[in-house]
C-alpha cells in the first residue's frame, strides 16, 4: 500500500512539474515568401473550451498575416507524453472539429508513428504534394533529453519502394515547448503562402526557450524582433 501511495504521489509531482514547465505563449515570425515580407505575432492558450465533448485549453492566434483568430484547443495525456490539437472547423460543411496528435514523446528511436499531424491537408493519414510521392508516416530518428526536456526528432517516410529509406521533412519535437515552427512540423502555414518560425516560447512571464533566427537576418528579444534591412537608409 505504501508503495502504491508513493507511486501516486510521484506521478502527481511529475504532472505538476510538467505543467509548470509547459509553454502557454509562442511568439513567431511569419514570412510571406511570395512578397518577401515578415510579420510578428503570437499563439497563446486561453481558458478551457469544450470541442467534440472533450475539454481543451483554447488556442488563439494574434497578429501575423492571418490576423486574430480562435483556432481550436490543446490538451495532453495524463502523463504529458502525448499532446493533441483539436483544429476548429473552418467550413460549415465540416460537421466536426478535427483532433490531431501533435507529439508522442513515449516513442523511441526507430518507432513508426502513423497518426501524428503533418499538415492541414493530410487529415493525419497522408499527404500528396504535386509531383512528389506520398509520405504517410513519421519515423523517430533521434531522441535525447536536454535540460530535462525530451527532444524527439522525426522524419517523414514513404511506403513507395523507391523512397522507403529516404527521410523527408525532418522535425524536432521539444517536450513542453513545441517545434521550430511553433507547434507544428516543418513549414506550417495557415495563410497558404506564408511560413511560421518560432522565436520565443514562454510560460507566464518566464522565457522557456528561444530560437535563433539569425539565419533569416532577424534578431529577436522574445516578443520584439528586428529585420536587418529595417535599419538601412532609403536610397
Amino acid at each position: 500500500m505504501r508503495k502504491l501511495v508513493l507511486l501516486a504521489l510521484m506521478a502527481i509531482v511529475s504532472l505538476q512539474l510538467f505543467a509548470q514547465t509547459t509553454a502557454d505563449t509562442w511568439y513567431f515570425i511569419e514570412e510571406d515568401w511570395m512578397e518577401e515580407r515578415f510579420s510578428g505575432g503570437k499563439y497563446y492558450l486561453g481558458k478551457d473550451t469544450t470541442l467534440n465533448g472533450i475539454i481543451y485549453r483554447s488556442l488563439w492566434r494574434e497578429g501575423g498575416f492571418c490576423g486574430n483568430a480562435f483556432i481550436g484547443g490543446l490538451r495532453q495525456s495524463a502523463d504529458g507524453m502525448q499532446v493533441y490539437w483539436c483544429r476548429k472547423k473552418q467550413y460549415s460543411e465540416n460537421p466536426d472539429n478535427f483532433e490531431y496528435m501533435l507529439y508522442d514523446f513515449s516513442a523511441e528511436i526507430g518507432d513508426t508513428i502513423r497518426n501524428a499531424y503533418f499538415n492541414l491537408w493530410d487529415m493525419s493519414i497522408y499527404t500528396d504534394h504535386v509531383g512528389e510521392p506520398e509520405w504517410p508516416f513519421w519515423v523517430v530518428t533521434d531522441k535525447k533529453t536536454i535540460d530535462g526536456r525530451i527532444h524527439l526528432t522525426v522524419a517523414r517516410f514513404s511506403d513507395e519502394e523507391a523512397y522507403r529509406n529516404i527521410p523527408n521533412y525532418s522535425t524536432t519535437w521539444i517536450q513542453g515547448i513545441g517545434t521550430a515552427f511553433v507547434l507544428w512540423p516543418y513549414y506550417y502555414s495557415y495563410c497558404g503562402t506564408t511560413t511560421l518560425r518560432a522565436a520565443c516560447v514562454m510560460q507566464g512571464d518566464e522565457i522557456l526557450y528561444q530560437y535563433d533566427l539569425s539565419y533569416l537576418g532577424i534578431t529577436t528579444d522574445c516578443s520584439e524582433w528586428h529585420w536587418k534591412y529595417d535599419a538601412l537608409p532609403d536610397i
